[in-house]
């Protein structure tokens, strides 16, 4: 089974699971004149309630969710297992990664490092906005031919390698998505 298959399996698992949790909590139990859905007779013409085929459907149905229990941790342990163990022609700090090291750098980068960047462009809009309204300020107080009304702005981080740093960041999530879009579409795993 490929690895796709596997994690698509899980979805369509946890989606059925949250069908049935939704089941249990209507039809547990009922009310003696309630007369739901659940237990009505398939053959019956009248198509009535029947308490035992409504304790049956449930009885079925519970069987069924731990059954899909079962499955959905047979599935995650094989996708877990192959993440810790398929390796990916991808390097980060000299080591090769693995699908489960690439999601942990894509997550740790995706958060950290985002926000490192995002916090140094407020910080430069902020600095731009101030220097703007200074200027401003300089340039109605000045008459024509004035000197100029510049003023310097003192970068106490290096900005263009952080740009520069921050492209490559970008890239190398880029690289981790399609390296693993390419591993989960190719890889047998055996469950």
């Amino acid at each position: 089974m490929l690895l796709q298959d596997i994690m698509e399996e899980i979805r369509l698992v946890e989606k059925r699971l949250r069908k049935d949790v939704n089941i249990f909590s209507q039809y547990s139990a009922i009310v003696e004149f309630e007369k739901p859905t659940i237990g009505k007779k398939d053959g019956d013409s009248a198509n009535k309630f029947d308490l035992k085929t409504a304790e049956q459907t449930m009885k079925s149905k519970l069987q069924s969710y731990k059954d899909l229990v079962k499955r959905l941790a047979e599935l995650k342990k094989a996708r877990d297992n192959a993440n810790m163990n398929i390796e990916l022609p991808l390097e980060y700090n000299g080591k090769k990664l693995t699908i489960y090291d690439a999601i942990q750098l894509k997550r740790c980068l995706s958060s950290y490092i985002n926000k490192l960047y995002a916090s140094i462009n407020i910080c430069k809009n902020r600095v731009e906005q101030k220097n703007e309204s200074i200027v401003d300020g300089r340039l109605m107080g000045q008459s024509k031919g004035s000197a100029s009304a510049d003023i310097d702005v003192y970068p106490l981080l290096p900005l263009k390698e952080l740009e520069k740093e921050e492209k490559e960041y970008e890239e190398l999530l880029s690289k981790i998505d399609s390296a693993i879009t390419v591993a989960n579409a190719t890889q047998e795993i055996e469950i």
